[in-house]
């Protein structure tokens, strides 16, 4: 009988078609992976695997910020604020014109107008030039104030507010100097953060309307001794100092306080604001002092009467002391606020007869 001799390799053909020996994919070079095996380059039905690349992650978008708007401030109301904020008061060789500072010229620019002290006109522009009209020449002039943000409009709440903490010694108006903060004269405090039990109470009202911040002032303990005055409550309340309008017209001559409150009416007739009719008190509490009428002062007067009508609830303390006086309430406006103390040689409305023509009758009491 004829053997048939098999080697190792035709052994473990036969153990693994019997099922002894289980295939692996592992360690098996790829002629002995039958197709759609793993690790065959084979599918199935003897096309090649295709393998499909990665599709790599898509970038991320860039974030775009929120573009941020940009108010552009009128020229003329720049120049005024410029005017408001003591900026052009700064240069002493120049004189803004005390009835009409604000101008156009012929090409319709605006400009502060007024002369030099070398009797030139000058016109300050906008665009922070400033011009010799009669030599041409031009140099540059600056106002730190308009640097600032813009003061937002101060509604009835926040006015009145004010007029609360004004009568404990705090005022917002007219700003110390950091000088003045750093050295004790005023305690700063942001009225929507402070921890002053008073201020505290009232932050509510500023701190929307202000997010970066409301400030206040107060005269602080190094000033050696604040000009206040006793209110009929026995507390004590520190006596604000002049605003620049004020100054401005203290300053003016009846004639000049005439022109100057004609030209205030355009301004005071469009919605009697607040601001506009303080402006006319400003002026005609001072045309009052000089006593010399003119032919616009019913004009004035009937104007600050429907002002009062208007702005009743908002008017600053200040202004109130004026129209008290005005009224002839001299004892009342002197226990409040102090108005003696700021204008001391005032005397009464009734201290000369040029006064009287003055005097508010049909105002009632603020």
């Amino acid at each position: 009988m004829k053997k048939n001799i098999i080697d190792n390799k035709q052994k473990e053909d036969i153990l693994r078609m019997h099922g002894f020996i289980k295939e692996q994919a592992a360690g098996l070079g790829t002629d002995d992976i039958q197709p759609g095996d793993p690790g065959s380059p084979y599918n199935a039905d003897g096309t090649t695997k295709t393998t499909t690349p990665p599709t790599p992650p898509a970038p991320p978008k860039p974030v775009e910020e929120p573009k941020k708007e940009t108010k552009v401030v009128a020229d003329k109301d720049k120049l005024q604020r410029a005017l408001e904020s003591g900026c052009i008061d700064k240069y002493s060789w120049f004189t803004a014109d005390p009835s009409q500072p604000l101008r156009k010229t012929k090409s319709g620019k605006d400009v502060i107008y007024g002369k030099g002290s070398n009797g030139n006109t000058y016109f300050f522009y906008a665009n922070m030039k400033v011009a010799n009209t009669t030599t041409g020449i031009q140099k540059n002039w600056t106002c730190e104030e308009l640097n600032k943000t813009p003061e937002v409009k101060l509604n009835a709440n926040q006015n009145k507010v004010l007029e609360i903490i004004g009568k404990r010694g705090w005022f917002a108006t007219p700003v110390p100097t950091d000088v003045e903060v750093d050295d004790g004269t005023y305690i700063k405090e942001d009225l929507t953060k402070s921890k002053d039990a008073l201020l505290q109470k009232y932050s509510k009202y500023f701190t929307d309307a202000f997010p970066t911040g409301y400030f206040v002032y107060k005269i602080g303990s190094s000033t050696p001794t604040p000009s206040v005055t006793p209110t009929p409550t026995g507390g004590s309340v520190v006596v604000p100092p002049k605003t620049t309008e004020e100054i401005k017209v203290q300053n003016m001559n009846p004639t000049q306080l005439s022109d100057y409150g004609k030209n205030l009416m355009a301004e005071v007739e469009q919605n009697y604001s607040v601001q506009a009719c303080t402006k006319l008190v400003d002026t005609y509490f001072k045309m009052a002092q000089d006593g010399t009428t003119s032919n616009d002062t019913e004009t004035f007067k009937a104007a600050i009467y429907k002002c009062n009508n208007n702005n009743r609830a908002n008017w600053k303390e200040e202004t109130k002391d004026k129209l008290r006086w005005l009224r002839g309430d001299e004892e009342d406006a002197k226990k409040i606020f102090g108005l003696f103390k700021r204008f001391p040689k005032i005397g009464n409305i009734r201290d000369t007869t040029g006064r009287k023509a003055f005097r508010l009758n049909q105002l009632p009491q603020v």
